[in-house]
């Protein structure tokens, strides 16, 4: 099983030893009991760098405005980062508050674990609209409690698969705590990165799609047609 570690980079906003575990254990249990049944990425939580990925926690971010973020290291290597100033600035605290630090790294994990290299997308049925496959962007700021020896940890609400199913049947459950009325929407408070085709062989310019030498022009021309499973669902470069 993946293992994830927390690592203390804090100073001033020190969690401590025993309500970092508490965490964990929190995160660990809505990793394997709520997120794995539903997306399949169960993972060990655990405290430190003896793990295969690394969720650094932070006092202030680099720029302003950042809760946390999750991204891919030059060797490949999935790590997040978590900021504690932002959430004590506005009257929370690490498990407490309207923006509990906790809520923000069960945030990072659960995206870290669904789309470690953020690089999947998904395509919502309208023209040439790619939604970044983040689990937690759309329903940002809806949270719940998970119950574990030691106290009560507030951790992050999450879309399904279906969130990301334009075809999806109607009644379906787009997200964990039932708040979203259908796929590819967006709660008050919420968010999602969305790419528009710029054109039929990139993406804002940037991503190309790559041909075979021996593929027909009349095969590439389709592959590129609008609407095409080709048009949307190439990746953008690093």
């Amino acid at each position: 099983m993946l293992t994830v570690g927390l690592v203390d980079k804090t100073q001033r906003y020190k969690p401590g030893s025993s309500l970092l575990l508490l965490m964990a254990k929190a995160l660990e249990r809505q990793a394997r009991y709520h997120y794995a049944p539903i997306w399949g990425y169960p993972a060990e939580v655990v405290v430190g760098q003896e793990a295969d990925q690394l969720i650094y926690l932070f006092d202030s971010p680099e720029s302003a405005g950042y809760l946390g973020w999750h991204d891919v290291d030059p060797n490949g290597n999935p790590y997040a980062h978590v900021y504690a100033e932002p959430s004590f600035s506005h009257g929370s605290s690490w498990v407490a508050g309207k923006w509990p630090i906790s809520e923000t790294i069960s945030h990072e994990l659960l995206e870290m674990l669904g789309d470690p290299y953020c690089n999947s997308y998904g395509y919502d049925g309208k023209g040439d609209r790619l939604w970044c496959m983040e689990m937690c962007d759309a329903v940002q700021n809806s949270s719940y409690l998970i119950n574990v020896t030691g106290g009560s940890v507030p951790v992050s609400n999450f879309v399904t698969p279906d969130f990301f199913n334009a075809y999806g049947l109607q009644g379906r459950r787009w997200d964990y705590k039932h708040v979203l009325p259908g796929p590819f929407t967006i709660m008050q408070g919420g968010y999602s990165i969305v790419a528009e085709l710029s054109d039929e062989t990139t993406i804002d310019g940037k991503t190309k799609v790559y041909f075979g030498p021996e593929l027909p022009d009349w095969e590439r021309a389709l592959k590129v047609s609008p609407g095409s499973r080709t048009s949307w669902r190439r990746l953008f470069s690093p």
